[in-house]
């Protein structure tokens, strides 16, 4: 359940942040010097590393709080 919503909500984010770095990049393209403002390898490489970041730290508290017996954490508070 966790991993799902994490994964909707990084899909929803990268789509979101790739339609403003496009518009960014082409406001930008006076500063950008023998780099196309559209490269597509440099746009799938930084979606894939933050994708990747996001989904692993999600599976990182996934997997923590799938550990924990859910009594122990009911006392607990």
């Amino acid at each position: 359940m966790i991993l799902r919503r994490a994964g909707q909500l990084t899909g929803i984010d990268t789509g979101v942040g790739l339609l403003l770095s496009f518009g960014m990049a082409h406001g930008a393209v006076s500063m950008l010097f023998g780099v196309s403002p559209d490269d597509p390898l440099v746009f799938g490489c930084i979606t894939a590393a933050i994708a990747f970041v996001a989904v692993s730290s999600s599976w990182i508290s996934a997997h923590r709080a799938s550990c924990i017996d859910p009594m122990a954490a009911l006392r607990d508070d």
